[in-house]
């Protein structure tokens, strides 16, 4: 009987190992995948930080752009300002030129 209990006691220990072997079979599948779905979130973020540093980019050109834009534009005021000026003391003169003309006509 006890040679008996020796063999089932050694059955149940190598189905237990069988089962171990099994189950670390599917954890090392398991680790393959997560490795797998790892490496591509890795590339997905790679992928978002360039794309991050290229709009990063594009908004500081625009914004570039934008002060550039800017300046002009206040010096374009600027030269109308003196354009009207500069046209206010013709129309200043050629209304002084008419009218010394109708005196002296």
């Amino acid at each position: 009987e006890e040679i008996q209990n020796v063999k089932v006691a050694g059955e149940k220990l190598h189905k237990a190992i069988e089962d171990l072997k099994e189950h670390a079979a599917e954890t090392s599948s398991e680790r393959v995948k997560i490795s797998a779905q790892s490496d591509e979130v890795k590339s997905e973020i790679e992928t978002l930080k360039k794309e991050i540093i290229a709009m990063r980019s594009s908004v500081q050109n625009t914004k570039e752009k934008s002060d550039q834009y800017e300046t002009d534009l206040i010096e374009a005021r600027k030269e109308n300002v003196l354009l009207a000026k500069q046209n206010d003391v013709l129309e200043s003169k050629i209304a002084a030129r008419e009218e010394y003309l109708e005196k002296h006509k």
